[in-house]
């Protein structure tokens, strides 16, 4: 058994220094390697803004699990970026390793607010800004 301590985060210690995807989408770390110790464990809160798309981007070899809390989303995936599911509060979104995706905010006036974990002790975002599909997002 380990010896490790259990950590509290409280909601105004989130902290925004962590990986970011250009389109609006701001992303707020609470369980890190460099909040917390944690090695293999990256959660946080997002919010993206109504009307707004990230910029194309993937995780790496990171899982990702998601919780929409508050709001609406959509996520395109697949060749192209032409297959989408659409979440809405209280579903649960997985985006595996290296899936390029996008995430959308359909909305006109509500924020889509989502809980975020995934297996890497910090966020790892690639973002592709040359990837064609950006211009359909913008």
């Amino acid at each position: 058994m380990s010896e490790a301590s259990v950590r509290l985060v409280r909601r105004g210690e989130l902290s925004g220094n962590t990986a970011q995807t250009a389109g609006g989408l701001v992303r707020l770390s609470a369980v890190s390697t460099s909040m917390t110790g944690s090695s293999g464990l990256w959660m946080g809160i997002a919010e993206l803004p109504a009307g707004h798309a990230t910029e194309v981007h993937h995780h790496g070899d990171s899982e990702t699990g998601v919780l929409v809390l508050d709001g609406v989303t959509r996520w395109w995936f697949g060749p192209g970026l032409t297959e989408h599911v659409v979440a809405e509060a209280g579903d649960f979104v997985y985006v595996p390793g290296g899936a390029i995706h996008v995430e959308e905010n359909p909305a006109l006036t509500e924020i889509a607010r989502i809980v975020v974990a995934r297996t890497s002790g910090e966020a790892i975002v690639v973002n592709l800004p040359d990837h064609p599909a950006n211009a359909r997002f913008r």
